[in-house]
This record gives C-alpha cells, structure tokens and sequence, in this order.
C-alpha cells in the first residue's frame, strides 16, 4: 500500500497516537480537551498525504530541501496555524518540535509493517514524505516564533510603560537627596513617596496565583492570607496579612 493510501485510511488511529503524546506535553496539556489536543492534525496529514502524490521534479525537490519552496497560495497552511496555536497554549518550541518527531516514527511504524517488500517506490514514498513532515515543521517553527516574537516585544513595551513613572520618583528622589540637607522628618517624607511609586503589590497581583503563594512563603512562611476585613482566604488569594516594609532613607 503506498504511503499516502495509507495515511488517508487510517487517519483516526494516527490522530489517535497524536492525542496521546501530546497529552504527555505538560503542564500545558493538561487540561487541554481532546479536540485542542489534535488542534489541525489532520489538516497537516491530509496535506502530507497529498504533497506525497504530488509529482515533482528533481529541481523542485532541491530547492525544497533548501527551504525554497514556494509560498502557498491563499490561506496559511494548517502546519502555519497549528505553530501559532501551539504558542498561544503554551507550548515550548522543544514541545512543538516533538510532536513531528513522534508523528514521524508514528506513521512509519503503523505503515512498515503492512508492506510484504521494499521496493523503489516505498523509498520514494519515504523520502518525499520526511520532506513533508520537514516542511510542516518549518512552517510551525516559523509561526510559533513569530508568535512569541510579537509577545515578547509587547511585554517588554509594556513593562517599559509601566516601570517610567516609578524609576522617574526613585530618580528624582535620589537627586533631591543628594544634592538637599534633608532633616529626618523630610527623609521619611521622601522615603514614603519613593515606597508609594513602587506597587510591589500591584506587580505581584499580575502574577499567575500559584506562583503568588510561593513567593509569599518564600518572603514569610507564616504569612496568613486575608481579605480587607481581616479574614482568611486561601494560600494565594488577598494580601499577606504582614506590616509594610521600611524603607531606610
């Protein structure tokens, strides 16, 4: 049977493997559904199946091998969307590259062994189908790392935002201080100021809750948790029921 037949017929019992590795892939996947799980699996294997039949010609295999494909047409591929969707679950890059991996080995160990010989056409069917699971992998990377590019860069632009306004008190408080006999009380005036402008309870309330409560037991592990009438609430959740930190001026 060739490749491609064979990769049209059993598509389930393939998407079947997928699922099940990727379910592996944590701690993103762990409460992922089984149809995010397969996100465009079989988009990407149907795609292979028909670029294995597709003809072509020596030339077009080389400058295949050498990432000179032509563009596609149209819409983006499903591989194109699946490296996308993959960044926007969390995924890492090392976990999107191994999903082609496992796919890989999980064709050719479904398929193999419903041959009776190996023959010029099997080896064919091989080497134009790493090419294809070669090419969707390069269209996922490039996607994915678009992606995270575009995050980054967002963060980092917001994060510069933010941090103006209280780097620009700290600044201007230091200079004053430098440059002004302060008595103790003025110190204290400027020391409270310069506390203000930097939130650190604002910057902790944007991190994921897990990660909340160990910093904060980290800081104090007697810290009890409370709301703003002083009961108790669960390990992450309120503010750590401590007094605020002094700042020495």
């Amino acid at each position: 049977m060739r490749l491609s037949q064979f990769i049209t017929q059993h598509l389930e019992s393939i998407l079947v493997e997928w699922e099940a590795f990727a379910r592996t892939q944590g701690p993103s996947a762990n409460h992922m559904t089984s149809l995010a799980l397969r996100d465009h699996a079989k988009l990407i294997l149907t795609a292979i199946a028909a670029e294995i039949k597709t003809a072509q010609t020596p030339r077009q295999q080389q400058e295949k091998s050498r990432g000179l494909a032509p563009e596609p047409a149209g819409q983006e591929s499903a591989a194109a969307t699946h490296g996308t969707l993959r960044q926007l679950s969390g995924y890492s890059l090392i976990q999107l590259t191994a999903e082609f991996r496992a796919l890989r080995a999980t064709v050719l160990r479904l398929w193999l062994p419903n041959l009776s010989a190996v023959t010029d056409t099997t080896a064919s069917d091989m080497v134009r189908f790493n090419e294809a699971i070669d090419q969707a992998l390069a269209e996922s990377v490039v996607t994915y790392s678009r992606r995270a590019a575009a995050a980054r860069d967002t963060f980092l632009a917001i994060l510069g935002h933010d941090l103006r306004s209280p780097l620009a008190t700290i600044s201007l408080a230091a200079s004053y201080m430098i440059t002004s006999a302060l008595d103790q009380d003025r110190s204290r005036e400027v020391g409270r100021k310069v506390q203000r402008s930097v939130a650190l309870d604002d910057v902790d309330d944007q991190r994921p809750a897990g990660i909340r409560a160990r910093a904060a037991r980290r800081r104090n592990p007697d810290c009890r948790r409370e709301d703003g009438f002083g009961r108790d609430l669960p390990a992450g959740a309120g503010k750590c029921a401590r007094r605020p930190s002094s700042l020495s001026v």
